[in-house]
């Protein structure tokens, strides 16, 4: 009885471990998702930036500096830039398809 009573705590203890290492691999898998999701908004990002970069009007450079610049701080001796790079479908172009 008591062999049966340690294998029935070890196999317990064996399903306590086990669960605790799928929540780990479910939480680094959905970390994973995340930073794909990031990934391919970066692409599409820069997909549409290059492409607008050919041959910009004035209008398609000031609505870049719109979409990146997130705040300018001026210092005493100097000018800081705070800026972003979106993840969300847009258009620099008239025309042009939004990213996926």
């Amino acid at each position: 009885m008591d062999d049966l009573k340690q294998r029935r705590d070890r196999v317990a203890d064996h399903g306590r471990a086990l669960r605790e290492r799928l929540g780990e691999i479910q939480r680094q898998h959905r970390e994973r998702e995340q930073e794909i999701r990031l990934l391919e908004g970066l692409e599409g990002f820069c997909a549409s930036i290059c492409d607008a970069l050919k041959e910009p009007s004035f209008d398609t450079k000031q609505k870049i500096l719109r979409l990146v610049v997130d705040r300018i701080l001026v210092e005493d001796d100097r000018l800081v830039i705070k800026h972003i790079v979106p993840v969300v479908p847009f258009r620099l172009r008239p025309g042009s398809p939004s990213p996926p």
